[in-house]
Protein backbone atom coordinates (compact mmCIF):
# COMPACT_ATOMS: atom_id res chain seq x y z
CA UNK A 1 0.00 0.00 0.00
CA UNK A 2 0.81 3.68 -0.03
CA UNK A 3 2.73 5.49 2.70
CA UNK A 4 0.29 7.56 4.76
CA UNK A 5 0.87 11.31 3.64
CA UNK A 6 2.50 13.54 5.86
CA UNK A 7 -0.04 16.37 5.72
CA UNK A 8 -2.39 14.53 6.67
CA UNK A 9 -4.65 15.23 9.52
CA UNK A 10 -7.80 13.62 11.19
CA UNK A 11 -9.94 15.69 13.67
CA UNK A 12 -12.76 14.19 16.19
CA UNK A 13 -14.96 16.01 18.76
CA UNK A 14 -12.20 19.10 17.98
CA UNK A 15 -9.30 16.51 19.04
CA UNK A 16 -6.66 17.03 16.24
CA UNK A 17 -4.62 14.17 15.24
CA UNK A 18 -1.35 15.66 13.38
CA UNK A 19 0.41 12.52 11.17
CA UNK A 20 2.87 12.28 14.21
CA UNK A 21 0.13 11.86 16.60
CA UNK A 22 -1.52 9.31 13.58
CA UNK A 23 1.57 7.62 13.36
CA UNK A 24 2.46 6.82 16.95
CA UNK A 25 -1.27 5.62 17.41
CA UNK A 26 -1.07 3.00 14.11
CA UNK A 27 2.30 1.94 15.78
CA UNK A 28 0.79 0.90 19.34
CA UNK A 29 -1.94 -0.29 17.38
CA UNK A 30 0.48 -2.70 15.31
CA UNK A 31 2.52 -3.60 18.72
CA UNK A 32 -1.17 -5.11 20.23
CA UNK A 33 -1.74 -7.08 17.22
CA UNK A 34 1.57 -8.61 16.31
CA UNK A 35 1.65 -9.52 20.16
CA UNK A 36 -1.63 -11.03 20.41
CA UNK A 37 -2.33 -12.55 16.31
CA UNK A 38 -2.57 -16.46 17.02
CA UNK A 39 -2.14 -16.93 13.25
CA UNK A 40 -2.79 -15.63 9.76
CA UNK A 41 -6.23 -15.33 9.33
CA UNK A 42 -8.93 -12.49 8.90
CA UNK A 43 -9.36 -10.00 11.71
CA UNK A 44 -12.50 -8.59 12.80
CA UNK A 45 -12.47 -4.81 13.59
CA UNK A 46 -15.54 -4.35 16.18
CA UNK A 47 -14.94 -0.33 17.48
CA UNK A 48 -17.30 2.55 18.43
CA UNK A 49 -17.01 5.25 16.12
CA UNK A 50 -13.82 6.99 16.43
CA UNK A 51 -10.34 7.67 15.26
CA UNK A 52 -9.56 4.56 16.29
CA UNK A 53 -11.56 2.17 13.61
CA UNK A 54 -9.57 4.52 10.83
CA UNK A 55 -6.00 3.80 12.60
CA UNK A 56 -7.18 0.08 12.90
CA UNK A 57 -7.67 -0.40 9.29
CA UNK A 58 -4.36 2.15 8.25
CA UNK A 59 -2.26 -0.74 10.47
CA UNK A 60 -4.15 -3.63 9.17
CA UNK A 61 -3.08 -2.69 5.54
CA UNK A 62 0.10 -1.42 6.88
CA UNK A 63 0.72 -5.01 8.77
CA UNK A 64 -0.63 -7.23 5.16
CA UNK A 65 -3.42 -8.82 7.59
CA UNK A 66 -6.95 -9.16 6.06
CA UNK A 67 -9.64 -7.21 8.01
CA UNK A 68 -13.37 -7.52 8.28
CA UNK A 69 -15.83 -4.13 9.45
CA UNK A 70 -18.05 -4.94 11.86
CA UNK A 71 -20.84 -2.20 12.81
CA UNK A 72 -21.90 -2.36 16.24
CA UNK A 73 -25.37 -1.29 16.11
CA UNK A 74 -26.19 -4.35 13.92
CA UNK A 75 -28.59 -6.57 15.79
CA UNK A 76 -26.85 -9.06 17.68
CA UNK A 77 -27.90 -12.09 15.76
CA UNK A 78 -26.24 -10.70 12.57
CA UNK A 79 -22.77 -10.26 13.82
CA UNK A 80 -22.72 -13.83 15.42
CA UNK A 81 -23.63 -14.93 11.79
CA UNK A 82 -21.02 -12.88 10.33
CA UNK A 83 -18.31 -13.75 12.71
CA UNK A 84 -19.29 -17.56 11.96
CA UNK A 85 -19.74 -17.52 8.05
CA UNK A 86 -16.40 -15.70 7.76
CA UNK A 87 -13.92 -17.87 10.40
CA UNK A 88 -13.02 -14.95 11.79
CA UNK A 89 -10.66 -16.02 14.30
CA UNK A 90 -9.45 -12.79 16.29
CA UNK A 91 -11.68 -9.55 16.79
CA UNK A 92 -10.13 -5.91 16.98
CA UNK A 93 -12.75 -4.61 19.77
CA UNK A 94 -12.88 -2.67 23.16
CA UNK A 95 -13.54 -3.74 27.00
CA UNK A 96 -16.92 -2.52 26.70
CA UNK A 97 -17.62 -4.95 23.41
CA UNK A 98 -15.49 -8.20 24.33
CA UNK A 99 -19.03 -9.75 26.14
CA UNK A 100 -20.59 -10.03 22.63
CA UNK A 101 -17.75 -12.03 20.98
CA UNK A 102 -17.46 -16.26 22.38
CA UNK A 103 -14.84 -18.38 20.92
CA UNK A 104 -12.49 -15.98 19.42
CA UNK A 105 -9.23 -14.27 20.35
CA UNK A 106 -10.07 -10.78 21.86
CA UNK A 107 -7.18 -8.21 21.44
CA UNK A 108 -8.59 -5.00 23.53
CA UNK A 109 -7.26 -1.74 22.13
CA UNK A 110 -7.79 -0.49 25.46
CA UNK A 111 -4.75 -2.32 26.47
CA UNK A 112 -2.62 -0.13 23.84
CA UNK A 113 -2.44 3.07 25.12
CA UNK A 114 0.94 4.15 26.50
CA UNK A 115 2.93 0.95 25.27
CA UNK A 116 5.78 1.74 23.37
CA UNK A 117 5.60 1.29 19.98
CA UNK A 118 7.92 -1.13 18.14
CA UNK A 119 9.19 -1.63 14.55
CA UNK A 120 7.48 -3.94 12.09
CA UNK A 121 9.10 -7.11 12.22
CA UNK A 122 6.79 -9.43 11.22
CA UNK A 123 4.07 -8.45 7.57
CA UNK A 124 1.67 -11.26 6.77
CA UNK A 125 1.46 -10.89 2.53
CA UNK A 126 -2.02 -11.64 2.51
CA UNK A 127 -3.29 -10.20 -1.41
CA UNK A 128 -6.90 -9.47 0.30
CA UNK A 129 -7.23 -6.04 1.84
CA UNK A 130 -10.52 -6.59 3.56
CA UNK A 131 -13.82 -8.06 3.63
CA UNK A 132 -17.32 -6.74 3.53
CA UNK A 133 -20.47 -7.77 4.36
CA UNK A 134 -23.38 -6.57 2.29
CA UNK A 135 -26.90 -7.70 1.94
CA UNK A 136 -27.55 -10.99 0.33
CA UNK A 137 -31.05 -12.57 -1.36
CA UNK A 138 -31.06 -15.55 1.33
CA UNK A 139 -31.87 -12.75 3.92
CA UNK A 140 -28.66 -13.39 5.03
CA UNK A 141 -25.53 -10.96 3.88
CA UNK A 142 -22.24 -12.29 1.99
CA UNK A 143 -19.01 -11.38 2.01
CA UNK A 144 -17.24 -9.56 -0.65
CA UNK A 145 -13.32 -10.20 -0.76
CA UNK A 146 -11.60 -7.10 -1.66
CA UNK A 147 -8.03 -7.45 -2.99
CA UNK A 148 -5.07 -5.09 -1.91
CA UNK A 149 -4.00 -4.25 -5.56
CA UNK A 150 -7.77 -3.01 -6.22
CA UNK A 151 -7.41 -1.27 -3.76
CA UNK A 152 -4.45 0.27 -4.33
CA UNK A 153 -5.84 1.14 -7.99
CA UNK A 154 -9.02 2.73 -6.70
CA UNK A 155 -7.12 5.22 -4.23
CA UNK A 156 -4.66 5.76 -8.07
CA UNK A 157 -8.47 6.04 -9.89
CA UNK A 158 -9.74 8.41 -7.42
CA UNK A 159 -6.42 10.64 -7.55
CA UNK A 160 -6.86 11.23 -11.26
CA UNK A 161 -10.04 12.01 -11.38
CA UNK A 162 -11.16 13.81 -8.86
CA UNK A 163 -9.02 16.75 -7.10
CA UNK A 164 -7.82 15.40 -4.25
CA UNK A 165 -5.15 18.18 -2.76
CA UNK A 166 -3.21 18.02 -0.36
CA UNK A 167 -4.66 19.69 2.66
CA UNK A 168 -8.32 20.09 1.76
CA UNK A 169 -11.10 19.20 4.18
CA UNK A 170 -13.24 16.29 3.72
CA UNK A 171 -16.03 15.05 5.97
CA UNK A 172 -16.66 11.52 7.10
CA UNK A 173 -20.38 10.65 7.28
CA UNK A 174 -20.66 7.07 6.23
CA UNK A 175 -20.89 4.12 8.46
CA UNK A 176 -17.31 1.94 8.99
CA UNK A 177 -19.32 -1.07 7.59
CA UNK A 178 -20.77 0.89 3.92
CA UNK A 179 -17.31 0.18 1.64
CA UNK A 180 -17.93 4.33 0.55
CA UNK A 181 -16.58 5.02 4.37
CA UNK A 182 -13.14 4.45 2.75
CA UNK A 183 -13.36 6.89 0.01
CA UNK A 184 -14.00 9.21 3.15
CA UNK A 185 -11.10 8.23 5.48
CA UNK A 186 -8.62 6.11 3.94
CA UNK A 187 -7.90 7.49 0.64
CA UNK A 188 -7.97 11.38 2.02
CA UNK A 189 -5.31 9.98 4.61
CA UNK A 190 -3.13 8.06 2.16
CA UNK A 191 -3.54 11.68 -0.19
CA UNK A 192 -2.36 14.28 2.65
CA UNK A 193 -6.27 15.56 3.31
CA UNK A 194 -7.45 16.76 6.95
CA UNK A 195 -10.24 14.28 7.63
CA UNK A 196 -13.31 15.79 9.94
CA UNK A 197 -14.61 12.66 11.44
CA UNK A 198 -18.44 12.89 12.45
CA UNK A 199 -19.74 11.24 15.94
CA UNK A 200 -23.00 9.26 15.36
CA UNK A 201 -25.08 11.87 16.58
CA UNK A 202 -23.42 14.37 14.13
CA UNK A 203 -23.65 11.82 10.87
CA UNK A 204 -27.52 11.56 11.30
CA UNK A 205 -28.35 15.18 11.95
CA UNK A 206 -28.84 17.94 8.98
CA UNK A 207 -28.33 20.66 11.22
CA UNK A 208 -25.12 19.24 12.73
CA UNK A 209 -23.91 18.52 9.50
CA UNK A 210 -24.21 21.73 8.15
CA UNK A 211 -22.94 23.18 11.58
CA UNK A 212 -19.27 20.85 10.95
CA UNK A 213 -19.02 22.46 7.20
CA UNK A 214 -19.06 25.45 8.62
CA UNK A 215 -16.86 25.27 11.46
CA UNK A 216 -14.21 22.99 10.29
CA UNK A 217 -14.52 25.04 6.60
CA UNK A 218 -15.11 21.46 4.59
CA UNK A 219 -14.19 21.64 1.09
CA UNK A 220 -15.40 17.88 0.17
CA UNK A 221 -18.33 15.72 1.01
CA UNK A 222 -19.93 12.35 -0.47
CA UNK A 223 -23.16 12.21 0.53
CA UNK A 224 -25.95 9.79 -1.01
CA UNK A 225 -28.56 11.44 -3.09
CA UNK A 226 -31.09 10.74 -0.13
CA UNK A 227 -28.89 12.20 1.94
CA UNK A 228 -27.96 15.29 0.22
CA UNK A 229 -31.29 16.20 -0.95
CA UNK A 230 -32.36 16.39 2.71
CA UNK A 231 -29.08 18.36 3.57
CA UNK A 232 -29.58 20.67 0.66
CA UNK A 233 -33.95 20.85 2.29
CA UNK A 234 -32.67 22.21 5.46
CA UNK A 235 -32.31 25.73 5.47
CA UNK A 236 -28.61 25.71 7.55
CA UNK A 237 -27.55 22.72 5.26
CA UNK A 238 -28.12 24.76 1.89
CA UNK A 239 -26.17 27.53 3.00
CA UNK A 240 -23.68 25.00 3.89
CA UNK A 241 -22.86 24.44 0.37
CA UNK A 242 -22.19 27.43 -0.80
CA UNK A 243 -18.51 26.93 0.16
CA UNK A 244 -18.14 23.33 -0.88
CA UNK A 245 -15.55 22.68 -4.01
CA UNK A 246 -16.36 19.01 -4.72
CA UNK A 247 -19.42 16.87 -3.63
CA UNK A 248 -19.58 13.53 -4.57
CA UNK A 249 -22.90 11.59 -4.90
CA UNK A 250 -23.32 8.11 -5.24
CA UNK A 251 -25.15 4.84 -3.74
CA UNK A 252 -28.33 5.51 -5.34
CA UNK A 253 -30.11 6.97 -9.34
CA UNK A 254 -29.08 10.34 -9.54
CA UNK A 255 -32.43 12.48 -9.85
CA UNK A 256 -32.25 15.16 -12.43
CA UNK A 257 -34.20 17.57 -10.22
CA UNK A 258 -31.18 16.98 -7.44
CA UNK A 259 -28.72 17.86 -9.92
CA UNK A 260 -30.66 21.43 -11.19
CA UNK A 261 -31.33 21.85 -7.08
CA UNK A 262 -27.67 21.10 -6.22
CA UNK A 263 -26.46 23.75 -9.00
CA UNK A 264 -28.42 26.56 -7.47
CA UNK A 265 -26.98 26.26 -4.17
CA UNK A 266 -23.50 25.69 -4.80
CA UNK A 267 -20.53 26.23 -7.49
CA UNK A 268 -18.81 23.16 -6.27
CA UNK A 269 -17.68 20.15 -8.90
CA UNK A 270 -20.46 17.98 -8.77
CA UNK A 271 -19.70 13.95 -9.50
CA UNK A 272 -22.05 11.24 -10.00
CA UNK A 273 -19.71 8.01 -8.38
CA UNK A 274 -20.95 4.98 -9.66
CA UNK A 275 -19.99 1.40 -8.70
CA UNK A 276 -21.31 -1.85 -6.31
CA UNK A 277 -18.72 -3.41 -3.67
CA UNK A 278 -17.84 -6.64 -5.69
CA UNK A 279 -15.72 -3.88 -8.02
CA UNK A 280 -14.06 -2.06 -5.29
CA UNK A 281 -16.17 1.06 -3.99
CA UNK A 282 -16.88 3.31 -7.54
CA UNK A 283 -15.83 2.10 -10.78
CA UNK A 284 -17.39 4.98 -12.68
CA UNK A 285 -17.11 8.70 -12.24
CA UNK A 286 -18.92 11.43 -13.82
CA UNK A 287 -18.50 15.28 -13.70
CA UNK A 288 -22.14 16.92 -14.13
CA UNK A 289 -20.90 20.29 -12.63
CA UNK A 290 -21.37 21.56 -16.28
CA UNK A 291 -24.32 19.35 -17.74
CA UNK A 292 -27.79 19.72 -17.46
CA UNK A 293 -28.28 15.71 -17.95
CA UNK A 294 -27.32 12.78 -15.65
CA UNK A 295 -24.91 10.32 -16.53
CA UNK A 296 -22.42 7.96 -14.63
CA UNK A 297 -19.82 8.56 -17.22
CA UNK A 298 -16.39 6.78 -17.62
CA UNK A 299 -14.08 3.81 -16.07
CA UNK A 300 -11.87 4.88 -13.39
CA UNK A 301 -7.92 4.17 -13.74
CA UNK A 302 -7.73 0.32 -14.50
CA UNK A 303 -10.96 -0.41 -14.98
CA UNK A 304 -13.12 -1.30 -17.36
CA UNK A 305 -16.85 -1.43 -18.66
CA UNK A 306 -18.98 -3.27 -20.65
CA UNK A 307 -22.77 -3.53 -21.48
CA UNK A 308 -24.32 -6.78 -22.75
CA UNK A 309 -27.35 -8.89 -23.96
CA UNK A 310 -28.64 -11.61 -22.56
CA UNK A 311 -25.97 -13.50 -24.67
CA UNK A 312 -23.10 -11.74 -22.83
CA UNK A 313 -23.16 -9.72 -26.39
CA UNK A 314 -22.46 -5.84 -26.88
CA UNK A 315 -24.92 -4.44 -27.46
CA UNK A 316 -24.87 -1.27 -30.00
CA UNK A 317 -24.61 2.34 -28.82
CA UNK A 318 -28.32 3.51 -27.52
CA UNK A 319 -29.28 -0.04 -26.89
CA UNK A 320 -30.37 -1.06 -23.09
CA UNK A 321 -28.43 -4.16 -22.03
CA UNK A 322 -26.64 -5.52 -18.34
CA UNK A 323 -23.58 -3.44 -17.14
CA UNK A 324 -20.99 -5.84 -16.88
CA UNK A 325 -17.21 -4.14 -14.79
CA UNK A 326 -14.16 -5.69 -15.11
CA UNK A 327 -10.74 -4.51 -14.23
CA UNK A 328 -7.81 -4.66 -11.18
CA UNK A 329 -11.05 -3.45 -8.85
CA UNK A 330 -12.46 -6.72 -9.46
CA UNK A 331 -13.08 -8.66 -5.99
CA UNK A 332 -12.10 -12.33 -5.18
CA UNK A 333 -15.56 -13.42 -4.90
CA UNK A 334 -17.84 -14.11 -1.68
CA UNK A 335 -16.09 -15.75 1.00
CA UNK A 336 -17.16 -19.19 0.95
CA UNK A 337 -19.90 -19.53 -1.72
CA UNK A 338 -18.34 -20.68 -4.97
CA UNK A 339 -21.71 -21.08 -6.52
CA UNK A 340 -22.79 -17.49 -6.31
CA UNK A 341 -19.27 -16.37 -7.12
CA UNK A 342 -19.40 -18.41 -10.58
CA UNK A 343 -23.25 -16.89 -11.40
CA UNK A 344 -22.09 -13.01 -10.61
CA UNK A 345 -18.27 -13.19 -11.90
CA UNK A 346 -18.24 -15.05 -15.04
CA UNK A 347 -16.02 -14.67 -18.22
CA UNK A 348 -17.08 -12.34 -21.45
CA UNK A 349 -15.99 -14.74 -23.70
CA UNK A 350 -16.28 -11.90 -26.79
CA UNK A 351 -13.68 -9.97 -25.09
CA UNK A 352 -10.65 -12.74 -24.84
CA UNK A 353 -12.25 -14.22 -21.59
CA UNK A 354 -11.83 -11.27 -19.75
CA UNK A 355 -13.48 -11.70 -16.05
CA UNK A 356 -16.01 -9.89 -15.21
CA UNK A 357 -18.83 -8.65 -12.40
CA UNK A 358 -22.24 -9.18 -13.51
CA UNK A 359 -24.26 -6.07 -11.61
CA UNK A 360 -27.42 -6.70 -12.26
CA UNK A 361 -28.06 -3.07 -13.90
CA UNK A 362 -29.02 -1.77 -16.67
CA UNK A 363 -27.65 0.95 -19.15
CA UNK A 364 -26.91 2.32 -22.34
CA UNK A 365 -23.90 4.12 -24.07
CA UNK A 366 -24.83 7.76 -25.12
CA UNK A 367 -23.12 9.16 -28.56
CA UNK A 368 -20.20 10.43 -26.45
CA UNK A 369 -19.52 7.37 -24.93
CA UNK A 370 -20.30 8.48 -21.52
CA UNK A 371 -23.18 5.35 -19.93
CA UNK A 372 -26.65 5.96 -19.01
CA UNK A 373 -27.91 4.16 -15.81
CA UNK A 374 -31.14 3.14 -16.84
CA UNK A 375 -32.19 0.98 -13.78
CA UNK A 376 -31.97 -2.61 -11.91
CA UNK A 377 -32.23 -5.69 -13.72
CA UNK A 378 -34.70 -6.92 -10.98
CA UNK A 379 -36.45 -3.65 -11.42
CA UNK A 380 -37.67 -4.41 -15.77
CA UNK A 381 -40.88 -6.06 -15.11
CA UNK A 382 -43.76 -7.03 -17.55
CA UNK A 383 -47.03 -5.41 -17.81
CA UNK A 384 -49.81 -6.42 -19.35
CA UNK A 385 -47.73 -7.84 -22.40
CA UNK A 386 -45.22 -4.43 -22.51
CA UNK A 387 -41.55 -4.73 -21.54
CA UNK A 388 -41.18 -1.53 -19.03
CA UNK A 389 -38.32 0.22 -17.12
CA UNK A 390 -40.03 0.95 -13.92
CA UNK A 391 -37.24 3.61 -12.95
CA UNK A 392 -37.66 5.04 -16.90
CA UNK A 393 -41.14 6.37 -15.15
CA UNK A 394 -39.46 7.59 -11.74
CA UNK A 395 -36.58 9.11 -14.20
CA UNK A 396 -39.35 11.17 -15.92
CA UNK A 397 -41.33 12.22 -12.47
CA UNK A 398 -38.13 13.65 -11.03
CA UNK A 399 -37.59 16.11 -13.54
CA UNK A 400 -40.86 18.03 -12.80
CA UNK A 401 -40.62 20.70 -10.69
CA UNK A 402 -40.93 20.69 -7.31
CA UNK A 403 -41.34 16.73 -7.04
CA UNK A 404 -37.37 15.82 -4.97
CA UNK A 405 -37.99 11.46 -5.65
CA UNK A 406 -40.54 9.25 -7.15
CA UNK A 407 -40.64 5.29 -6.88
CA UNK A 408 -42.93 3.74 -9.29
CA UNK A 409 -44.04 0.47 -8.41
CA UNK A 410 -46.91 -2.68 -9.47
CA UNK A 411 -50.05 -2.85 -7.04
CA UNK A 412 -51.53 -6.13 -7.52
CA UNK A 413 -55.27 -5.27 -7.52
CA UNK A 414 -56.53 -9.29 -7.31
CA UNK A 415 -55.54 -12.70 -9.41
CA UNK A 416 -55.42 -11.01 -13.00
CA UNK A 417 -55.51 -7.27 -12.53
CA UNK A 418 -52.73 -5.11 -11.58
CA UNK A 419 -52.29 -1.05 -12.00
CA UNK A 420 -48.94 1.19 -11.86
CA UNK A 421 -48.23 3.16 -8.81
CA UNK A 422 -46.28 6.31 -8.40
CA UNK A 423 -45.45 7.93 -4.87
CA UNK A 424 -43.01 10.86 -4.37
CA UNK A 425 -42.04 13.31 -1.99
CA UNK A 426 -41.94 16.90 -2.72
CA UNK A 427 -44.77 19.69 -3.67
CA UNK A 428 -47.63 18.63 -3.69
CA UNK A 429 -49.55 17.71 -7.11
CA UNK A 430 -52.83 17.14 -8.75
CA UNK A 431 -53.31 14.07 -10.64
CA UNK A 432 -53.67 16.03 -13.82
CA UNK A 433 -50.72 18.23 -13.65
CA UNK A 434 -48.42 15.05 -13.02
CA UNK A 435 -50.21 13.24 -16.15
CA UNK A 436 -49.94 15.74 -18.35
CA UNK A 437 -46.34 16.15 -17.79
CA UNK A 438 -45.40 12.80 -18.15
CA UNK A 439 -47.79 11.90 -20.91
CA UNK A 440 -45.35 14.30 -23.24
CA UNK A 441 -42.50 11.71 -22.70
CA UNK A 442 -43.66 8.56 -22.24
CA UNK A 443 -46.36 6.19 -24.06
CA UNK A 444 -49.76 5.55 -22.46
CA UNK A 445 -49.18 2.21 -20.96
CA UNK A 446 -46.22 3.62 -18.60
CA UNK A 447 -48.47 6.44 -17.03
CA UNK A 448 -49.53 5.13 -13.36
CA UNK A 449 -52.79 4.73 -12.41
CA UNK A 450 -52.37 7.11 -9.60
CA UNK A 451 -49.99 9.39 -7.77
CA UNK A 452 -49.66 9.37 -4.10
CA UNK A 453 -47.42 12.32 -2.23
CA UNK A 454 -45.95 11.22 0.84
CA UNK A 455 -44.10 13.40 3.72
CA UNK A 456 -41.11 10.78 3.53
CA UNK A 457 -39.96 7.65 2.05
CA UNK A 458 -38.05 4.96 4.47
CA UNK A 459 -34.45 5.04 4.01
CA UNK A 460 -32.30 2.05 5.92
CA UNK A 461 -28.92 2.89 7.82
CA UNK A 462 -26.73 4.07 5.46
CA UNK A 463 -28.98 6.56 4.12
CA UNK A 464 -30.01 4.95 0.84
CA UNK A 465 -33.80 4.31 -0.09
CA UNK A 466 -34.92 1.14 1.62
CA UNK A 467 -37.78 0.81 -1.42
CA UNK A 468 -38.71 -2.53 -0.32
CA UNK A 469 -40.09 -0.69 2.91
CA UNK A 470 -41.46 2.38 1.62
CA UNK A 471 -43.57 0.02 -1.27
CA UNK A 472 -44.45 -1.82 1.93
CA UNK A 473 -45.53 0.90 4.10
CA UNK A 474 -47.56 2.47 1.22
CA UNK A 475 -49.88 -0.69 1.01
CA UNK A 476 -49.94 -1.55 4.58
CA UNK A 477 -53.25 -0.03 5.59
CA UNK A 478 -52.01 0.11 9.39
CA UNK A 479 -49.40 2.99 7.86
CA UNK A 480 -51.69 4.60 5.51
CA UNK A 481 -51.25 7.79 7.93
CA UNK A 482 -48.00 8.57 6.48
CA UNK A 483 -49.72 9.49 3.28
CA UNK A 484 -51.93 12.17 4.86
CA UNK A 485 -51.15 15.68 3.78
CA UNK A 486 -50.66 17.37 7.44
CA UNK A 487 -52.14 20.87 5.51
CA UNK A 488 -55.38 19.00 4.65
CA UNK A 489 -55.91 16.71 7.32
CA UNK A 490 -58.52 17.41 10.43
CA UNK A 491 -56.16 16.23 13.19
CA UNK A 492 -58.91 15.86 16.45
CA UNK A 493 -56.50 15.06 19.18
CA UNK A 494 -57.56 11.23 19.09
CA UNK A 495 -55.56 11.36 15.43
CA UNK A 496 -52.81 13.03 16.83
CA UNK A 497 -52.40 10.65 19.50
CA UNK A 498 -52.55 7.42 17.81
CA UNK A 499 -49.92 9.11 15.17
CA UNK A 500 -47.56 10.01 17.73
CA UNK A 501 -48.08 6.44 19.33
CA UNK A 502 -47.51 4.86 15.93
CA UNK A 503 -44.36 7.00 15.41
CA UNK A 504 -42.42 6.38 18.73
CA UNK A 505 -43.52 2.33 18.15
CA UNK A 506 -41.40 2.34 15.25
CA UNK A 507 -38.47 4.07 16.73
CA UNK A 508 -38.37 1.20 19.66
CA UNK A 509 -39.71 -2.12 17.75
CA UNK A 510 -36.53 -3.70 18.45
CA UNK A 511 -37.05 -2.94 22.15
CA UNK A 512 -38.84 -5.77 23.66
CA UNK A 513 -41.07 -5.39 26.44
CA UNK A 514 -41.56 -1.79 25.80
CA UNK A 515 -46.15 -1.44 24.62
CA UNK A 516 -46.51 2.63 23.93
CA UNK A 517 -50.00 3.94 25.44
CA UNK A 518 -51.23 7.70 25.69
CA UNK A 519 -50.49 6.98 29.68
CA UNK A 520 -46.74 5.92 28.79
CA UNK A 521 -43.83 8.41 29.72
CA UNK A 522 -41.01 8.81 27.50
CA UNK A 523 -38.40 8.26 30.04
CA UNK A 524 -39.42 4.75 30.59
CA UNK A 525 -39.56 3.06 27.30
CA UNK A 526 -35.80 3.14 26.53
CA UNK A 527 -35.31 6.14 24.36
CA UNK A 528 -31.72 7.43 24.31
CA UNK A 529 -31.08 11.40 23.75
CA UNK A 530 -30.82 10.52 20.05
CA UNK A 531 -33.57 8.53 19.18
CA UNK A 532 -35.40 11.17 20.94
CA UNK A 533 -34.42 14.05 18.80
CA UNK A 534 -35.12 11.78 15.56
CA UNK A 535 -38.54 11.50 16.97
CA UNK A 536 -39.00 14.94 17.44
CA UNK A 537 -37.94 15.84 13.79
CA UNK A 538 -40.10 13.00 12.64
CA UNK A 539 -42.99 14.71 14.44
CA UNK A 540 -42.10 18.05 13.26
CA UNK A 541 -42.12 16.61 8.98
CA UNK A 542 -45.65 14.83 9.86
CA UNK A 543 -47.22 17.97 11.37
CA UNK A 544 -45.72 20.56 10.21
CA UNK A 545 -44.97 21.79 12.57
CA UNK A 546 -41.89 23.64 15.12
CA UNK A 547 -41.21 22.47 18.74
CA UNK A 548 -40.52 25.25 21.00
CA UNK A 549 -37.13 25.10 22.17
CA UNK A 550 -37.76 24.33 25.56
CA UNK A 551 -40.03 21.19 24.45
CA UNK A 552 -37.59 19.50 22.97
CA UNK A 553 -36.21 18.01 26.46
CA UNK A 554 -37.50 14.46 28.06
CA UNK A 555 -38.77 16.23 31.49
CA UNK A 556 -41.14 18.40 28.97
CA UNK A 557 -44.13 16.07 28.52
CA UNK A 558 -45.12 13.82 31.56
CA UNK A 559 -47.17 10.99 29.27
CA UNK A 560 -47.72 10.52 25.29
CA UNK A 561 -51.34 12.19 25.83
CA UNK A 562 -49.44 15.44 26.87
CA UNK A 563 -47.57 15.46 24.26
CA UNK A 564 -50.48 14.82 21.51
CA UNK A 565 -52.22 17.76 23.57
CA UNK A 566 -49.27 20.03 23.30
CA UNK A 567 -49.07 19.22 19.17
CA UNK A 568 -52.86 20.25 19.03
CA UNK A 569 -52.30 23.58 19.96
CA UNK A 570 -49.90 23.54 16.99
CA UNK A 571 -51.62 22.18 14.07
Amino acid sequence: MREIHAQSKLIFHNEIFEYDRIMERIFQIESIVLTNIRQESLVAIALERSPDVIFTMLAMLRLGITFLPLDLKHPKERIEYIIKDSGVHTVITSSNYKKLFTGVNIISLDDSYGISSVTIQKQYKSELAYVLYTSGTTGNPKGVMIKREGLRYFIDGMAKCIDFRAKKRILCLTTAGFDIFFMESIVPVYLGLTVILADDEEKNDQEKIAELIAKYDINMLQMTPSALQMLINNQNGKKSMENISDIMVGGEKFPHNLLLNLKNVTKAKIYNMYGPTETTIWSMVSDLTDKNSVNIGFPIYGTEVFILDENRKPVAEGEDGEIYIAGKGLAEGYLGKEELTSKKFVKIIEEQNIMAFRTGDLGRFLPDKTIQYIGRVDNQIKFYGYRIELEEIESVLNQIPGIDKAIVFVENLDITNKRLVAAYIGVNKSYTEIKEYISKKLPKYMIPADFIKMDKFKYNMNGKLDRDKTIRCILDEEHSGILMNPKSTNWTLNNILRKIIEIISDFIGKNDGFEVSADSKLSDLNIDSIEFIQIIVTLEETFQINFDYEKMTFAAFSTIYSMAQYISTKV
